[in-house]
């Protein structure tokens, strides 16, 4: 198990949104995502089904020509395979869970179930 500081993690850029992959298995990708105001994730797909939660902020979720606005607390979830981008409102920050891991089939069966973090994280 791991535990993790989001608060401690959480970093923004000027020059574009700041990614930072918090955990991944061949399971899950889970990516911390810090945007300030006007900045984008930008349009794009993904093998995998995408779940965006707004932990501080507002984000404009945009998908297959829809969108919405989801504030603090909100989680939306986009189907595999669908076009999208994710735009802020305000300084916003997202945890967003990539399932299954959009490269899964590069793990080893012996370390399909195995958590990885680079970041700076506690063991409980």
């Amino acid at each position: 198990m791991i535990k993790l500081s989001i608060d401690d993690l959480t970093s923004f850029h000027d020059q574009g949104p700041h990614l930072q992959t918090l955990a991944e298995s061949a399971h899950a990708r889970v990516l911390l995502a810090c945007l300030r105001p006007g900045q984008a994730l930008k349009d794009h797909t993904t093998p995998c089904q995408v779940a965006i939660h707004v932990v501080r902020g507002t984000a404009r979720v945009h998908e297959a020509g829809r969108s919405t606005e989801a504030r603090e607390g909100e989680l939306v979830i986009v189907p595999a395979g669908s076009r999208h981008r994710v735009e802020a409102a305000a300084e916003t920050v997202l945890l967003i869970s990539l399932s299954p891991h959009p490269a899964a089939s590069k793990y080893p069966a012996e370390h399909r179930d195995r958590i990885v973090s680079q970041v700076p994280h506690q063991a409980v």
